[in-house]
């Protein structure tokens, strides 16, 4: 047993050293301990949350699981058109995995387990950035802590709305540029487009807020590339590296829209489909059958 104890507590040891350790390559010493906390926190206070059912208060959030869940399971056709438009596809498409359980689906705790991923992922995305940045333990845990102690942030990761998704997506998104940014030497168009406009691709499918990222995210690329290259082809292939894939994700949805509505701009017309069931209250909620 004492054995045990020592092992543990030198396990503890070098995770805390981990934390303050520099970066080596693309490698952040300390990213899965804060990855794995994080989503831990996340899951508690959804055991706090989801048992009072606060979680579904927002009508918002009882049609996004709906939608995730008619994408394979209702009476009206079940399949991809079920994404209907306005509501960016991301969160739905992400959520539906979660919600084949039918008890998942109706507690909501589909998307809290979601939400805790998203949790984890963004805390470890800041944790990476701040250290990319140069900060050490201190910094990194202050930034961790901004995230996993804020009670808006805690709240939303344990309903249905998108913004958890939004918010991981781009703290993805902006590790990568961090990275982009502050290592030694220049990154390929594919790294970048892995690294950053994959992230970014997923925040633009997410919430309009991601399309705002994409575009700054162009400039910065731009600004940081020629400022270290002066080169014109650098610039243009790694500017297309990061602006890519999000301009790629934007046209799939332009195209959905068209194939399914018949109409490209369906998603500034305010048509939507599947809607919110049987109003606000939880009991009619709970209710409720696809």
């Amino acid at each position: 047993m004492v054995t045990a104890m020592l092992s543990h507590a030198g396990t503890a040891m070098r995770l805390w050293h981990d934390l303050d350790r520099p970066i080596t390559g693309r490698r952040v010493p300390g990213s899965i301990p804060v990855l794995a906390a994080s989503v831990f926190v996340g899951l508690v206070v959804d055991a706090l949350i989801v048992p009072t059912g606060f979680n579904l208060a927002y009508s918002d959030a009882q049609s996004h699981l709906t939608i995730a869940r008619r994408l394979f399971d209702t009476a009206s056709g079940a399949g991809i058109q079920q994404l209907g438009t306005v509501w960016l596809p991301m969160p739905h498409l992400l959520l539906a995995p979660m919600v084949l359980s039918r008890w998942m689906w109706h507690t909501g705790w589909g998307a809290a387990v979601l939400g805790s991923i998203c949790l984890g992922v963004t805390a470890c995305c800041v944790y990476r950035s701040v250290a990319r940045w140069g900060g050490g333990r201190a910094a990194r845990m202050v930034g961790v802590a901004v995230v996993v102690i804020n009670p808006s942030m805690l709240y939303l990761c344990a309903t249905a709305l998108t913004e958890p998704v939004l918010i991981a997506a781009m703290a993805m998104s902006l590790a990568g540029l961090s990275d982009l940014a502050t290592r030694r030497r220049i990154s390929s168009p594919g790294e970048v487009a892995i690294f950053c406009g994959i992230p970014a691709a997923l925040a633009a499918l997410s919430r309009y807020e991601g399309w705002a990222l994409c575009l700054t995210g162009t400039i910065f690329v731009a600004a940081v590339v020629w400022r270290r290259s002066r080169s014109w082809s650098r610039l243009a292939a790694t500017v297309a590296g990061f602006g890519g894939p999000p301009v790629l994700a934007i046209l799939w949805w332009l195209g959905y829209n068209w194939g399914c509505l018949s109409r490209s701009a369906g998603v500034l017309q305010g048509a939507v489909l599947g809607q919110c069931p049987a109003g606000r209250d939880r009991g009619q909620w709970r209710q409720h059958e696809v």
